[in-house]
C-alpha cells in the first residue's frame, strides 16, 4: 500500500514524507527493489529533504548488505614468563606491533604475504586469536552474483548524467555546509567495496576526487575531504597493484592540496583524517598503507 501511496502524484508533500518515513522504517536494509528505485530515484531531487533521506537510507543499506571479507584466526603471541609482571620497555610479546621504517610491505611480494588488522583491542593483554582478513595473497572479499537490488544501485551510479547532477549538487550544498556529510563518505567507500567489478563508478569516483583535489574553492576542498575518506577506505582490499596505482597519484595530490587548503575546509579534512580513519596510513614512495602491519605469515 505504502509503495502505492508514494507514487501517487495528487498526495500533498507532507504526507508524501510521511509515507516515505514509514516505507523505509518498515523495511530499512531489508529494502527490496521496488523502494531501492524509489530511494534512486529521490537521489538527485530539486528538493533537498529528499536528497538527504535518500543518502541516509543508501548508505545504510549499503552498508548492511555489505560484501563480507574473507577472515581467518590470527594467533595472538604468548605472554614471556618474567619476573616482573608489568616490564617496562620493548617487550617480546609486542614486537609485533613494533613500527619497522626499514620494511615497509611496498612490494607485491611483501603486500601479499603481510597480515593486518584494523580494529582496536585491549591494553592489558592479547586474547587468544583476532579475527583478521586473510592476507592479500587469497581472495579477501565475498563477492556474489549482484541481486537485483545491488543491479540497481551499480546502474544508477554507471549513468553518467545522474552521477554528474549528484556531483553538482553535492558541491552546491558545500558552500555553505561547513559540516561533514558522513552519508556521502559511506556511500564512496561501500560503492567501491561492494562493486570492484565496477570499473566505470571506480574511474567515475577517482577522477571526481583528482578533480576536487585541483581546486582552490572551499566547496570542492570541504567535499574532496569526503571523497578521498570514501576512497581510501572503499579501496583496503583491491590489491597491490590497484592501490600502488591510485596511491601513486592520490598521495602527492593530498599533500599538495595541504600547501593551498582554504582555512574553510581545514575542518572537514581535520575531522576525515583524525575521526574517519580507523587504521593509521603511512606513505612509501606515494603508496599509501591502509593498515597496521602484524607480521608476515
Amino acid at each position: 500500500m505504502l509503495l502505492h501511496r508514494i507514487v501517487n502524484k495528487d498526495l500533498l508533500h507532507t504526507r508524501v514524507k510521511l509515507c516515505r518515513t514509514m516505507l523505509w522504517r518498515c523495511q530499512m536494509e531489508k529494502s527490496e527493489i521496488e523502494t531501492i528505485k524509489i530511494i534512486l530515484s529521490k537521489f538527485t531531487d530539486e528538493e533537498q529533504y529528499h536528497r538527504e533521506r535518500s543518502a541516509d537510507e543508501l548508505s545504510h543499506w549499503l552498508k548492511k548488505n555489505k560484501v563480507r571479507t574473507k577472515r581467518m584466526k590470527w594467533v595472538c603471541p604468548k605472554k614471556p614468563q618474567e619476573t616482573i609482571p608489568l616490564k617496562c620497555g620493548i617487550r617480546p610479546d609486542n614486537m609485533d606491533l613494533v613500527y619497522d621504517s626499514q620494511n615497509h610491505p611496498d612490494t607485491e611480494e611483501k603486500w601479499n604475504k603481510a597480515v593486518f588488522f584494523s580494529k582496536q583491542f585491549g591494553c592489558y593483554k592479547w586474547p587468544k586469536t583476532i579475527s583478521v582478513v586473510v592476507p592479500a595473497k587469497h581472495p579477501q572479499i565475498e563477492r556474489t552474483k549482484l541481486n537485483e537490488c545491488e543491479k540497481a544501485i551499480v546502474a544508477a551510479f554507471e549513468d553518467a548524467e545522474m552521477y554528474s547532477k549528484w556531483i553538482e549538487l553535492l558541491v552546491l550544498e558545500k558552500e555553505d555546509l561547513s559540516q561533514i556529510n558522513g552519508h556521502t563518505i559511506w556511500i564512496i567507500k561501500y560503492l567501491l567495496r561492494n562493486f570492484p567489478g565496477s570499473t566505470i563508478i571506480y574511474n567515475q569516483i577517482t577522477r571526481t576526487l583528482q578533480e576536487l583535489l585541483k581546486s582552490r574553492q572551499r566547496a570542492e576542498q570541504r567535499l574532496a575531504a569526503e571523497f578521498f575518506a570514501g576512497v581510501a577506505m572503499g579501496t583496503k582490499y583491491r590489491g597491490f597493484k590497484e592501490l600502488n596505482k591510485l596511491w601513486s597519484w592520490l598521495a602527492p595530490a593530498v599533500d599538495l592540496l595541504y600547501d593551498y587548503l582554504n582555512a574553510d575546509a581545514y575542518f572537514s579534512w581535520h575531522f576525515c583524517v583524525t575521526n574517519m580513519f580507523g587504521w593509521y596510513m603511512t606513505f612509501k614512495n606515494g603508496f599509501g598503507v591502509n593498515t597496521v602491519q602484524l607480521k608476515e605469515n
